[in-house]
C-alpha cells in the first residue's frame, strides 16, 4: 500500500472497492446457504433454546467433522408448554408466569434459577416451538418432530401479546370508526381493533376495553371511598370505579355521569355494542 502520489491513492480505492465487492458477494452466499440449511430442516448452528437439545444424528461437515441436530428436551417442552398454556388460558404476561413458575417450584433446569420474565418473552416470542427453524428473515415450513405448541396457540398468544402493548394504540391511532352515541349521535373516533383486553386481573376488567356511550371518550379505572364517614378506628375501603376521561377532564365534551360501579357495568346487558357504556352513575 502506497501514498506517494494521486496515483496511488487512485488504485488503493479501486482495491478497497473490489475486496468490499468481494465480502458482499460472500455475505450473500453465506445467507443463501444458511436459508437452504433451515429449509432443509437442519439446524444452522448455535444454542439450543430452551425446550431442544443438540443430538448427533452421524452427519458431517466439510472437514469430517460431525455436526449437532436439534431435537425436543422432552422435560424442558413441558415448562414450554406450560408457560404458554399461563399467556392463552389466563393472559399472564413474562412477570406474572415467572412468579407463577416460582410458587410452584418450576425453575429453569439450565441454571437451576427461577425463570426471569426476559426470558419468558424471548420464550413467548419464539417461532421455533411451532416447529420453524429461521436464519434471517427465511422460515422453514413446519416440522412436527420439532413442534412444542399447537400453531394455533402460538398465534393467540402473539395476538393477545400485541394488543396489549403499549404501541398497538399507536398502531391503530390512524383508523377511525364511527359509532352511535346513547343519544343517537353518530361520530367518528379513533378506537384500536382490540379483541383482546388489556387487563385481566383485578376488578375493574375492563379498563382500557370499553368507551362511553354518551361521548364515545376513554373509560379509566379508578377508585373511590366507599363511605366519608369512617367509625373509631376503621379503615375506609376504597372501591374500583370507571370514569369518562372527557367528563372528569372536559365536561363540556360529554353529558354523560362521570363514574360507573363494576360490578353494574359488568353485566352483559349493560354493555352496549362497540364496547360502549352508559347509565348507572357511581
Amino acid at each position: 500500500m502506497r501514498f506517494d502520489n494521486h496515483v496511488d491513492k487512485l488504485l488503493n480505492y479501486i482495491r478497497y472497492w473490489q475486496a468490499s465487492g468481494e465480502s458482499i458477494k460472500t455475505s450473500i452466499r453465506t445467507k443463501t446457504r444458511l436459508a437452504q440449511i433451515v429449509q432443509e430442516g437442519r439446524f444452522r448452528g448455535g444454542s439450543a433454546p430452551y425446550g431442544y437439545k443438540l443430538v448427533k444424528n452421524g452427519r458431517t461437515g466439510k472437514k469430517s467433522r460431525e455436526l449437532y441436530d436439534i431435537a425436543v428436551e422432552p422435560t424442558e417442552a413441558v415448562t414450554v408448554q406450560k408457560i404458554f398454556e399461563l399467556s392463552d388460558r389466563y393472559g399472564y404476561g413474562g412477570r406474572k408466569i415467572s412468579s407463577s413458575l416460582a410458587e410452584e417450584g418450576i425453575v429453569n433446569m439450565r441454571t437451576g434459577e427461577p425463570f426471569h420474565y426476559s426470558s419468558i418473552q424471548n420464550i413467548l416470542r419464539n417461532n421455533m416451538y411451532v416447529g420453524i427453524l429461521r436464519s434471517g428473515e427465511t422460515q422453514s415450513e413446519i416440522f412436527s418432530e420439532l413442534q412444542i405448541v399447537e400453531p394455533e396457540q402460538f398465534q393467540r398468544v402473539e395476538k393477545a401479546r400485541e394488543q396489549r402493548s403499549a404501541e398497538y394504540e399507536e398502531k391503530c391511532a390512524a383508523a377511525a370508526q364511527t359509532v352511535e352515541l346513547a343519544d343517537g349521535e353518530e361520530i367518528e373516533v379513533s378506537r384500536p381493533d382490540r379483541m383482546c383486553p388489556r387487563r385481566n386481573v383485578g376488578r375493574t376488567l375492563l379498563s382500557g376495553n370499553v368507551y362511553c356511550g354518551h361521548c364515545g371518550g376513554r373509560i379509566f379505572a379508578s377508585t373511590a371511598r366507599k363511605s366519608h364517614h369512617a367509625m373509631n378506628g376503621e379503615v375506609r375501603e376504597r372501591i374500583p370505579i370507571y370514569k369518562c376521561y372527557n367528563r372528569t377532564q372536559h365536561r363540556d365534551l360529554c353529558d354523560g355521569p362521570s363514574t360507573y360501579r363494576p360490578n353494574l357495568q359488568e353485566g352483559a346487558t349493560t354493555i352496549q355494542r362497540n364496547g360502549q357504556i352508559g347509565g348507572h352513575k357511581a
